[in-house]
């Protein structure tokens, strides 16, 4: 489930081919209104420094902490 009107559209990106493709490893918690990293929560120590292990629901910067987070070596 995403957030209704928070930001739906950072649940898929497009590629410079024009092609979209999903995050599925982004996902969001109703009860807690948080996005987080499926694959670091599952993977990664609670103590790792990571916005969407423990929840992330700053939706003003949410593009930019993404943008951060696909530049480490976990994702490159």
């Amino acid at each position: 489930t995403s957030p209704a009107g928070k930001g739906q559209k950072y649940f898929n990106r497009l590629l410079p081919n024009g092609e979209i493709v999903q995050r599925k490893w982004l996902v969001y918690s109703e009860i807690t209104n948080q996005l987080y990293c499926l694959v670091c929560k599952l993977f990664f120590s609670s103590t790792y420094n990571n916005y969407f292990i423990n929840g992330f629901n700053d939706w003003k910067h949410v593009g930019d902490r993404l943008k951060d987070k696909l530049q480490t070596k976990q994702y490159n």
